[in-house]
């Protein structure tokens, strides 16, 4: 299509041109592992390259005024043009319209997409097209949507592909700006760039609510108005984005979670140093963000974890007294915030937008000095009633009498507050600093952050009337006020007790350093009772400080020489205020707790803790003994721990607990021991994100390529060049990072226009929709549904000019060789040499294994035939490198004929088998195994003997070891596209993707490029095929240090580094990784994985999952995932049984039904199974055929019935439940229920296993946990197992599972009432 181009002369032009693409290929902006990163155009560049001289001769015609506006007004938008469009004409036409309609950078950029259907009412046809000079039609009518300054894309310049052109390097050009008076709300455009940088070397941050992502911002894009930002003279500073993620269990709401944190920020920034800063709050691509100052000494937990303290000396001490006291002063503030700093309230002046949200002069200025920055929310509506809508932060709105006075006089109704809610050494991070010498301060600047569990209030205490749920504080730090009162509200003296826990870790830290603090917290966690580290409950409605607590406050305060000076010593008295102001239960009462000083024996306020510090500050400056003594520590002797504590512990409720072992059996004496301790469940979330990533991989990509064996296979597509259309002929991936091409436009004798055609044809794009393409490292991707459909790659060429962007383009193969050929062999070597050799890959290998299976499959190479050995006879050595084969058996037929062994044929095949004797599968295998250079290989059906009329076999002995001979094997190799044993490895799929070799590359310097049909799927290709449906599958690849998957598209490799795909691509997903981490189940030991939630997860996705899939047999169930389950005993340290941990006993047991995708579960019957397996109790899911999930009690709030029931589970990390001496138990107490239908509220809701059978059945039920009003079980929730008898045991009183669900109170009969235990079977 033909614009009245004058190329030919347009030599200025295209220089420019060329200077600007230099520039965006050199300039990568955006966070890898976040957002993807794209290259942009820099303001310098722009200031360098836009100058009037350069707009003259790329505008020869270009008159003065317009030469000026396109230099002060419209530089970006000439850029951009200059990219979307060729030719001097239409260029010059494109200006002139834009300076006719008045269209500026800094006011209308970004442009919308005008283009959109129902936005624009002008015709894209060439035909239909005026001069907007001359006004079109749809000017005329004045019915398009947009802008007026928008009909400048009216002019007949423009078509619909130059206007995609123009659109979609908009986010090259025009960056987000942020603006810190401006505290940003609304969302972001996902097309937006965002002028972050990542910090090399840096990991994200993962904590309980989402991610923090270390990065750098450039300067140029942030307009600091409040001067929150020490910004210096440099071109970037250091920042942290936080980035909430979602809650998978729906336990809270993402949204409202980040409008409680960024409304925090925005009401307190810049009221206190000691107090995190925060400049942005924003939404992004689906993203909840904030960004937040760079805390470059990390947090004080990180400090207290470091072997090295600082040495006792006056300095540190007096340090430590500065921070303690900023500390204190900022959570005074926070407290007292209208009190204090009544200005401060409204320091983010609120603006009235086009909508009609009110707006300050200055913010109209500002937003029309620069349109990029995000326009400003209406500020929160407060809640004031029930049922009233929910504001933006959540707000307890009081009246207190109009009489009432504060301590100054004033009125108290206007007293607004915030309280922390979460206070803890993970969440008061350290900024480095020097001293007035220039000497580095060791502790730096403290400051309070992490403000997502901040609440605002109107009012004071004592006038609210409502009880405040918080489901998500941490709780190894919190006081025990709503724990022992559920009614009560979470006044700001929880953050005094929680101040009270910092300043006691930094004390023992400093006298007696990392060790003794975590003896500490160990001792609690393995010794204490339902509580924290200090505290514990009494009764069901009071506590008390907890013994080791009391302990260590005592001997430190009785026997350490830097604290038992008669006449005091700061760290003394610091323990002192801990003991007898801040770790107390009692609170003063509601009439005088916020604004008087507490009463002795009574915790005390924000006020009071700043005054004592502010004391003993300046008692240290006058008494410099009473700062530090400056005794010999040489022989201090640390507060004792362990069994020594217990011992000292002889009038706490710990006296029962120290010889109290880890035990399967959860009686009525050991559940109060063992009540779970509330610092084991300080996190419910995880950071198990379900997405796929491409990592980059070309170092060992290049080395892969020149293999000889893959230089020979020439697996690269040679296009003429003459055979593409002269569109396609100037197509450049390694600049181009998006494009448009009109559908109509595609030639059918252009090799690259008809895959583009293929591309139209699988998205379902209409004839008149142009195909949009964005490209994001190796892969173009469709904006309409984000999905990959191209590949792009090229040839390792290191000599190529780093300014045409290939770094963005792996090195990868185009096409693929023939299954098993020379080159297809040479990458799985080289994925193997690659794991066994690099530093990277140590957690992937054992070393020598010590186990081998009872039997192997000997291959015997340059031979067409194998033997199975005993390896206990054959084998001197006996550490042997052998693959084991994961398979799928399938249904036997005609076309899929077993091949077992058993007692019968074993000698036969031990003397020889053919390779012709094998089914496919199988055959392949042994192939394969020749092909790597194994001598030997696992396969089940052959290795073990199966069960006969007359023989039964070894399965069950050998199902013992199915942990080790996985765990141990060299590799796993993985038949995923097969049905069964005679389906083989691979199909001829493999060989149909097509691939071109693009123009312009290959040529000079510049290294072949090509563009390819996209075939990494690993999702597709093995998570969801055929395989993985089986049940013995999950358990095979977790426990397999590393796989290969052969499948009908392509290989795949998997270890613990991610996954790697043939065509040189490499993946990962943490989610997946999970599964296929070689040392499986490290995550849920992991530092984001030992939080309670995380673990539950873990087990609650893996046994769900699970329980989907499918089995030649049946009674396999149980023995199938019998590994797994023994790894995660190991892992988590605790008993199980059948699908059961008694750490997660209540939660184990509530499982139900997965209703309505699962109709009924089916009993499996034992009839088939031998006498020394068992088969689980009706209290199991793997009892059943069919699907399962989990009910989901509230976190935190849910009370285990744990002094009723009594479980007896017998599996360890050592032996199986399966296999185990003593059978599992389980009985409860059983209470009679009202039956009837499931009800909207949710208080009746039952879910039977087999419905149709359970109706006409007996039933009760047994209370496995409850949420409920102290005291008032009748008014609460109650999670319950149905139950009914069982006519075949001899006991009447035995009882089977039937079904699952919550009750109210007001259902069960006599629920307060002591009822008859039964035994559960």
């Amino acid at each position: 299509m033909d614009h009245g181009n004058d190329s030919s002369s347009d030599v200025p032009a295209d220089i420019l041109v060329e200077s600007i693409t230099q520039a965006l290929s050199g300039n990568k902006i955006g966070l890898r592992n976040l957002w993807g990163q794209r290259n942009y155009f820099p303001d310098r560049d722009r200031t360098k390259l836009i100058t009037k001289d350069a707009i003259r001769k790329a505008l020869p015609s270009a008159t003065t005024n317009l030469v000026d506006y396109i230099h002060n007004y419209a530089s970006k938008t000439f850029s951009m043009v200059l990219m979307a469009i060729e030719g001097r004409k239409p260029r010059l036409e494109a200006m002139q319209a834009f300076y006719f309609h008045g269209l500026r950078d800094s006011e209308h950029l970004p442009v919308p997409n005008i283009a959109a259907k129902d936005c624009c009412e002008h015709s894209w046809q060439k035909s239909d097209r005026e001069k907007c000079h001359s006004k079109c039609t749809a000017s005329l009518r004045g019915t398009c949507k947009h802008l007026q300054v928008y009909n400048c894309f009216h002019h007949s310049c423009w078509d619909i592909t130059r206007f995609y052109k123009f659109w979609f390097h908009q986010p090259s050009f025009v960056m987000q700006h942020f603006n810190t008076k401006v505290f940003q709300h609304h969302n972001i455009s996902d097309d937006r760039v965002l002028p972050f940088l990542p910090r090399e070397g840096m990991e994200p941050i993962a904590g309980g609510f989402g991610k923090v992502y270390p990065a750098k911002m450039l300067v140029d894009y942030l307009i600091d108005r409040e001067g929150l930002i020490d910004v210096h003279s440099t071109e970037e500073i250091n920042i942290a984005i936080k980035v909430l993620k979602p809650d998978e269990q729906g336990r809270y709401n993402l949204e409202e979670e980040w409008e409680r944190e960024s409304n925090a920020h925005k009401d307190l920034n810049g009221l206190d140093t000691h107090l995190i800063k925060a400049f942005a709050a924003f939404r992004y691509r689906g993203d909840f963000c904030l960004l937040l100052e760079w805390a470059d000494g990390g947090s004080l937990q990180s400090l207290l974890k470091q072997e090295l303290r600082p040495f006792l000396t006056k300095e540190a001490i007096l340090e430590l007294l500065d921070q303690l006291v900023g500390l204190a002063n900022a959570m005074h503030l926070m407290h007292n915030k209208d009190f204090l700093h009544p200005v401060r309230a409204n320091s983010f002046e609120s603006f009235r937008s086009q909508t009609g949200d009110d707006r300050s002069v200055d913010a109209v200025s500002e937003s029309r000095a620069d349109q990029s920055v995000v326009p400003v929310i209406p500020q929160a509506i407060t809640v004031t009633s029930e049922g009233s809508d929910v504001g933006l932060v959540p707000k307890i709105s009081i009246e207190p009498p109009k009489d009432l006075t504060d301590s100054d006089g004033r009125p108290e109704k206007s007293f607004e507050n915030w309280r922390h809610g979460d206070i803890k050494p993970a969440n008061i991070l350290r900024f480095k600093g020097k001293d007035v010498h220039g000497k580095d301060l060791w502790l730096g600047t403290l400051k309070l952050a992490d403000l997502g569990r901040a609440k605002q209030r109107n009012g004071i205490t004592r006038y609210q009337t409502k009880q405040e749920v918080d489901n998500w504080r941490s709780e190894a730090h919190e006081a025990p006020d709503i724990h022992v009162n559920p009614h009560a509200s979470m006044s700001r003296l929880y953050d005094s007790w929680s101040m009270g826990t910092v300043i006691f870790n930094l004390i023992v830290w400093m006298l007696y350093g990392k060790q003794q603090l975590h003896n500490f917290t160990h001792t609690t966690d393995r010794y204490g009772g339902e509580g924290s580290p200090y505290w514990t409950r009494r009764y069901r409605t009071s506590a008390e400080v907890s013994a080791m607590a009391k302990l260590w406050m005592s001997h430190i305060l009785r026997e350490d020489i830097e604290c038992n000076r008669p006449e005091g010593t700061v760290m003394g008295d610091l323990m002192k205020l801990v003991r007898d102001e801040l770790l107390v239960i009692d609170l003063p009462p509601l009439d005088s707790r916020d604004i008087h000083k507490a009463e002795k024996g009574q915790r005390s306020n924000a006020a009071r803790l700043c005054d004592r510090l502010k004391e003993i500050r300046e008692r240290a400056h006058k008494d410099e003994e009473y700062l530090f003594t400056g005794n010999d520590r040489s022989g201090m002797q640390p507060p004792p721990s362990g069994d020594a504590a217990v011992a000292e512990i002889t009038v706490m409720r710990l006296e029962t607990v120290a010889d109290q072992k880890v035990s399967g059996l959860l009686s009525p004496n050991a559940a109060e021991d063992r009540a779970l301790n509330t610092r084991q469940r300080n996190t419910y979330t995880h950071g198990l994100e379900d997405k796929w990533l491409y990592e980059d991989d070309n170092h060992f990509a290049r080395s892969i390529m020149e293999l000889d064996e893959v230089t020979k296979a020439e697996l690269a597509p040679d296009d003429d060049e003459s055979d593409f259309c002269k569109t396609c002929q100037s197509f450049k991936a390694m600049s181009l990072k998006f494009f448009t091409r009109s559908v109509p436009d595609l030639d059918r004798s252009c090799p690259l226009c008809q895959m583009l055609k293929g591309c139209v044809e699988r998205l379902g794009l209409d004839l008149g929709e142009p195909l949009v393409l964005d490209r994001s490292g190796g892969s173009y991707i469709t904006p309409k549904t984000g999905r990959a459909v191209l590949r792009v790659c090229r040839e390792p060429q290191p000599s190529y000019p780093s300014h045409f962007g290939t770094e963005g383009i792996p090195v990868g193969l185009p096409l693929l060789s023939h299954a098993g050929d020379s080159a297809h062999v040479a990458i799985l070597k080289a994925w193997l040499r690659d794991c066994d050799n690099s530093d990277q890959h140590k957690r992937c290998r054992l070393s020598k294994s010590v186990f081998v299976p009872k039997r192997l499959l000997q291959v015997e190479k340059n031979s067409r035939w194998s033997k199975v050995i005993e390896t206990a006879s054959h084998l001197s050595d006996k550490s042997v490198d052998y693959l084991a084969l994961s398979h799928p058996w399938g249904k036997a037929s005609s076309t899929n004929v077993h091949f077992k062994s058993d007692k019968d044929n074993i000698k036969k095949r031990m003397t020889r088998i053919r390779d012709a004797e094998l089914p496919l599968t199988f055959r392949d295998a042994v192939e394969m195994a020749r092909k790597l250079e194994v001598q030997y290989i696992w396969i089940d059906s052959i290795c073990i003997l199966q069960k006969t009329d007359t023989d039964p076999g070894d399965f069950q002995e050998e199902a013992k070891s199915m942990e080790s001979i996985y765990a141990s094997a060299y590799c796993v190799i993985s038949a995923s596209s097969a049905e069964g044993m005679n389906s083989g490895f691979w199909s001829d799929e493999r060989l149909k993707g097509t691939a071109i070799q693009l123009p312009q590359a290959g040529k000079g310097d510049l290294p072949a490029t090509y563009l390819c049909d996209t075939i990494d799927d690993f999702q597709g290709d093995v998570l969801d095929g055929p395989l993985n449906e089986r049940g013995w599958a999950l358990q095979e690849r977790a426990l397999a240090r590393r796989t290969i998957f052969f499948t009908k598209t392509q290989t795949y490799w998997e270890c613990g580094q991610g996954i790697r795909c043939e065509t040189l691509s490499k993946l990962t997903n943490q989610k997946v990784k999970f599964i296929g981490d070689s040392n499986f189940p490290s995550y849920a030991n992991s530092p984001e994985g030992r939080g309670r939630g995380a673990q539950e997860f873990l087990f609650e996705e893996l046994y769900a999952d699970y329980s989907r899939l499918k089995f030649s047999l049946l009674t396999d169930k149980p023995i199938a995932i019998s590994g797994l389950e023994q790894r995660l005993t190991r892992a988590i340290r605790t008993p199980s049984g059948a699908g059961i941990f008694i750490k997660f006993w209540g939660r184990c047991l509530l499982w139900k039904r997965n209703d309505p995708e699962v109709t009924e579960l089916v009993r499996i019957s034992s009839g088939t199974i031998g006498s020394k397996v068992r088969m689980p109790p009706s209290w199991s899911w793997m009892a059943y055929e069919g699907g399962i999930s989990y009910l989901q009690p509230p976190k935190g709030r849910t009370v285990w019935n744990e002094k009723a029931i009594r479980l007896r589970l017998t599996g360890s990390g050592e032996i199986s439940w399966l296999f185990a001496k003593d059978e599992l138990g389980f009985s409860a107490p059983i209470k009679s229920f009202k039956e009837g239908e499931n009800t909207a509220d949710g208080d009746y809701q039952l879910t039977y296993d087999n419905p149709n059978e359970s109706k006409s059945k007996q039933k009760k039920c047994v209370i496995i946990g409850s949420v409920q009003d102290v005291g008032h079980a009748e008014k609460g929730i109650h999670y319950v197992l149905v139950v009914s008898p069982v006519a075949t045991k001899g006991s009447s009183n035995t009882w089977e599972r039937i079904g699952a669900g919550k009750l109210h109170g007001r259902f069960i009969q006599d629920v307060n009432a002591v009822s008859v235990s039964a035994e559960i079977v």
